[in-house]
């Protein structure tokens, strides 16, 4: 038995792909692959499970490495949890498996990750990555100025969605939903401008602008911790801080453009066209031998503007060439200039 647990440890998660080999998070029962709300899925062993799932379980510790497992979860300490969970019933579904429980010690609430974020709970990726119900979740600290425009504009929002129609001369300026102010400048689409579960207010510039959750995360996701800034003022330090107090996941990682291969290889790429006002190549301006004849040449001063070679001694450059609008400045022995590149000098 020993032996087999063994050989357990060494088992890597990898991610699933295909949605024909997609089968329920042993976690939630749930078959939905969406990363900005339960994390990928992955597949070790003989489960699949999303990574919020198994990293926001109360009694899951991580004991290997990052490149053990999944992400240091060992996959028999992930099937004695979905083991343990069993036994746990979820407070808004009523089924088995509940992984997370409200931190707060009077709060008796449990509940399946999901089952959680449909009820507006929220979990905190950091610390002890702790995890609140609705009601014991985090507030923001809004500046005072700010929340006096966001209460007009939740006044306006309850009447209206009692069938009333607020009053205009209550409506200040700034507070009206039809102006700019009202945008997530994220995705440029309308956003509550006030406190909810689902919006985000930056504290960094304490401007009176809001953000979706969904598009917040998405930015994170895809910026990382080390490129993730305020869309606002690129405030870093404070702009992650208050983030991360509102239960975003932010990934340690480089974002995700650096990560695609030959992401820039585009802009070590240049086309070299021939630029005097006559060029005597039979195969046109475009054509780059490696050597010869029609072997373009850089300008020696700004190495953008080029010509051929045989162009260029027709012309009377000698093979040496300097662009009209660098030869003001070029100095007078061009070829002690040329030996100098030549060198690296």
């Amino acid at each position: 038995m020993a032996k087999k647990a063994s050989v357990d440890k060494k088992l890597l998660a990898k991610l699933v792909t295909e949605t024909a080999d997609r089968k329920p998070c042993a976690f939630c029962q749930r078959e939905i692959d969406d990363e900005i709300t339960y994390g990928k899925l992955y597949s070790i062993g003989i489960i699949q499970c999303h990574y919020f799932c198994v990293l926001l379980s109360c009694c899951l510790i991580q004991k290997g490495k990052d490149e053990q497992g999944l992400f240091g979860f060992l996959y028999p300490d992930i099937l004695a949890e979905v083991e343990r969970s069993k036994k746990h019933r979820c407070s808004y579904c009523g089924r088995g498996g509940a992984t997370l429980g409200c931190c707060v010690s009077q709060c008796r609430k449990q509940f399946h990750l999901p089952c959680g974020r449909e009820r507006n709970a929220v979990s905190l990726f950091f610390g002890n990555f702790k995890s609140y119900c609705a009601v014991h979740a985090p507030k923001q600290k809004i500046a005072e100025d700010v929340m006096a425009k966001a209460r007009v504009r939740m006044r306006a929002d309850k009447n209206k969605s009692k069938g009333l129609v607020a009053k205009v001369e209550n409506l200040e300026p700034e507070a009206d939903s039809s102006n700019e102010d009202s945008l997530c400048v994220i995705c440029y689409e309308e956003v509550q401008c006030y406190p909810t579960n689902q919006t985000f207010w930056p504290p960094c510039c304490a401007r009176d602008k809001w953000f979706h959750r969904s598009c917040l995360q998405r930015m994170a996701l895809s910026a990382g911790m080390h490129y993730l800034k305020c869309p606002l003022c690129n405030d870093k330090e404070n702009f992650y801080q208050a983030v991360i107090s509102q239960g975003y996941y932010v990934p340690d990682r480089d974002a995700a453009w650096e990560l695609e291969q030959n992401a820039f290889a585009e802009i070590y790429e240049r086309e070299l066209t021939c630029s005097l006002p006559e060029c005597l190549c039979p195969l046109g301006r475009d054509h780059d031998s490696d050597n010869g004849p029609w072997d373009i040449k850089l300008c020696l001063l700004c190495g953008s503007v080029c010509a051929h070679a045989q162009c260029l001694v027709a012309s009377g450059d000698g093979g040496r060439y300097v662009c009209v609008t660098c030869r003001p400045a070029a100095p007078g022995d061009v070829e002690s200039l040329a030996a100098a590149v030549d060198k690296g000098g």
